[in-house]
């Protein structure tokens, strides 16, 4: 998942001081922000040669849970925030009350299940490798 996501929180831990999600407050994932993809892509895009049949594993630096997220959230602003776990149908149908397209609210929601149901490791983000090469460099050679 995106590390960006998290802003979608912002509103609730304003109000409440809480954050929702309907994974295990433990479960793990590791996140990414959209800037490193970037940053990994234009890498090997400029240097083609260094990096032509090679996969990398793009993901975040550590595992990171929801409940890691509320403590982060809650040093950085000196108040508390907690996480509050929903169940994967409710969560969903706050999704699509606030907006979200219900096949995509679902789509969520199964991809956030993996953390529940496959969880990563700190090399393996539990989608896929992706093997930046392939999917980029051979659109340019």
């Amino acid at each position: 998942m995106f590390f960006e996501n998290q802003a979608a929180n912002a509103e609730s831990i304003k109000r409440e001081r809480t954050i929702y999600g309907p994974v295990s407050p433990t479960a793990v994932g590791n996140e990414i922000a959209v800037d490193d993809i970037g940053r990994a892509t234009a890498e090997v895009i400029s240097q083609y040669e260094k990096h032509q049949n090679k996969k990398y594993h793009l993901t975040g630096p550590e595992l990171i849970s929801y409940s890691d997220y509320a403590k982060a959230f809650s040093s950085v602003l000196g108040q508390q925030i907690q996480y509050k776990q929903l169940p994967y149908e409710e969560m969903q149908k706050q999704l699509v009350s606030k907006g979200v397209p219900g096949d995509y609210a679902k789509a969520l929601m199964e991809l956030m299940s993996m953390r529940d149901t496959n969880p990563p490791t700190k090399t393996w983000s539990g989608m896929c490798s992706l093997d930046v090469c392939q999917c980029l460099c051979t659109h340019i050679a």
